[in-house]
């Protein structure tokens, strides 16, 4: 009976712990490979590709012009006066088969929208990796967030367990026991608020990176930052190379001029080629007893030329031709835009280097708290004091590594604005770089 007790006993705890042990999987990311999880799982999802899927259909249309599109169109007659019945079967072989010129012009407007699209893409993979970035970055400052205010909830909850036992009927002591109280139960609030936070962003950033439920994503801080050696105009000049916007842009740019040349070929004669089968009755005299038939099949190969459209072509290319127009001045604010970013960015960078470094070299919070380390080992300082020193020293760590992150998301801020890698802004922006242009 014992030995059966001690099973039970031992099947019990087994089953407490595993469901313990199964919610407890951790999967630790650094914010690189964040970047590259989230945004290839972003790229395979499909719901960038939007832009191009539109422009491959309309360069699979612009193919589908050098093809016959064969319509029938069957089509009988009766003739009062001769009391006959005619009927023709003809079949159309479409009316752009031999527009060769215009069909040469339209492809290459597809192709041009197609690498209009691809570089749309490439610039929203781009964006698509910056916020998930930066959302990463919130998450790890965040984190800082909750270890410096655990340490605070801990701090206030001593000072309240010192005040809680204390009988006095001084005014004094009365305020500060009531104030001890509230700070207690404010710092326990927040921390549960922050907790509460951090774990439901843990949980969407884990859906962003594919990370399967039950399992807990823990961010890994980065390495304390370093400023690349970089300088503004080679980052401006990158930017106007490698941005896909610009590309976009300019290809679309190209594409208008070509629209301009396919609207202008709406002027030219546009040929028609049918082939059928027609059966004719009809009488050549007055005579109804003399008749003459026509019927067989026959190829036949017409022109069709516009004499008179009342302006509608010459409109036409005049509002694709202002369209460029605004498209090229679109491009021109485009590229100053790019430019004021670029120098945001970089600038919003250096000063962010020049914050943390400055932050890094106070050593008055380290200095006070390995003097309360000695202090506490002679029995010199209490343990409330203690406390109180290691959590100004703490907060001086959060506050380096705040600054710390606000470094690495200024550099996501600044690659972004250029369209290039970290490894590239750490090489210097090299062009014979091979590394891809998304951060």
């Amino acid at each position: 009976m014992r030995r059966f007790m001690m099973i039970c006993l031992a099947g019990w705890c087994l089953a407490a712990v595993l469901p313990a042990a199964a919610t407890t999987n951790v999967v630790a990311m650094s914010l690189p490979e964040f970047i590259r999880v989230a945004t290839a799982r972003a790229s395979r999802a499909g719901f960038l590709d939007d832009d191009i899927i539109e422009a491959e259909l309309s360069l699979n249309n612009a193919k589908a012009r050098y093809f016959p599109h064969l319509t029938v169109a069957p089509e009988g007659r009766y003739y009062f006066d001769g009391n006959n019945f005619a009927y023709d079967l003809r079949a159309d072989l479409g009316e752009h088969l031999l527009e060769i010129p215009q069909n040469i012009v339209n492809k290459r407007v597809a192709k041009f929208q197609v690498i209009s699209a691809e570089f749309k893409r490439e610039r929203k993979v781009v964006q698509y990796g910056a916020t998930v970035a930066r959302a990463f970055i919130e998450l790890l400052r965040l984190q800082a967030d909750v270890a410096l205010n655990t340490r605070r909830a801990s701090l206030a909850a001593q000072n309240w367990e010192r005040w809680r036992n204390v009988v006095s009927d001084e005014p004094e002591a009365v305020k500060k026991k009531g104030e001890a109280e509230k700070n207690s139960g404010r710092a326990v609030a927040v921390q549960h608020e922050l907790t509460a936070v951090r774990d439901e962003m843990c949980r969407q950033l884990a859906r962003m990176a594919g990370i399967p439920t039950g399992t807990e994503l823990e961010p890994v801080p980065p390495a304390d930052y370093r400023m690349p050696t970089l300088e503004l105009q080679t980052c401006l000049k990158w930017a106007m190379r490698h941005r896909s916007d610009l590309q976009a842009a300019r290809r679309e740019i190209d594409m208008l001029t070509q629209a301009v040349k396919l609207a202008r070929l709406d002027r030219l004669p546009k040929p028609r080629l049918s082939l059928g089968y027609t059966s004719s009755d009809w009488n050549s005299s007055a005579d109804s007893t003399q008749t003459a038939n026509s019927e067989g099949f026959f190829l036949a190969l017409s022109l069709e030329m516009q004499i008179w459209d009342g302006g509608e072509i010459s409109g036409r290319v005049r509002a694709i031709e202002a369209k460029r127009r605004g498209s090229e001045s679109g491009l021109d604010m485009l590229e100053a835009r790019v430019s004021q970013e670029v120098l945001k960015a970089y600038a919003d960078l250096r000063q962010a280097v020049l914050s943390v470094d400055v932050e890094r070299e106070k050593t008055a919070p380290s200095d006070e708290a390995r003097k309360a380390e000695v202090q506490r080992g002679n029995g010199t300082l209490g343990e409330m004091e203690y406390q109180a020193r290691m959590f100004t020293g703490a907060e001086h760590d959060t506050e380096v590594a705040r600054k710390n992150l606000a470094c690495y998301e200024c550099e996501i801020v600044l690659t972004e604005a250029i369209q290039a890698t970290t490894e590239q802004l750490h090489a210097g922006l090299k062009e014979n770089s091979d590394a891809p242009t998304t951060p």
